[in-house]
């Protein structure tokens, strides 16, 4: 009886964990337009800007992803629920540290100041 109940519970885990992974693929999934960019000089005094020119970045269920500001995106992985893993088409990996706030994605690089990119669903 016991067997069954463990086997039962770990069912259920690998269900809910499937489902949490596709669930934050669903909320990328899409045409997102750049809003606002963060950029700090060193001295903590970076603010979020408007952004003036049109520049998209689209995550597709497939996997793959576009980007007008980074044409090497070629797809992405979602590592965790605080981690996105781009591929470049020479191959290389980009990790990227992304977050739902409100209505917006915020993308946040590994930089050595304070920087990121702010993107609301066009789709």
């Amino acid at each position: 009886m016991k067997n069954a109940q463990r086997i039962s519970f770990l069912f259920l885990l690998i269900v809910f964990a499937a489902c949490a992974t596709i669930n934050e693929s669903a909320t990328l999934a899409g045409k997102w337009r750049l809003t606002e960019t963060l950029a700090d000089p060193g001295d903590g005094s970076g603010k979020w800007n408007p952004v003036t020119k049109e520049s998209y970045l689209t995550f597709n269920n497939d996997g793959t992803v576009t980007s007008t500001e980074s044409p090497n995106y070629q797809s992405y992985t979602i590592a965790d629920s605080t981690k996105l893993e781009f591929t470049l088409t020479d191959g290389r990996k980009q990790v990227v540290a992304y977050r739902m706030e409100g209505p917006a994605l915020i993308i946040t690089p590994q930089c050595i100041e304070a920087c990121g990119s702010k993107y609301m669903r066009v789709n």
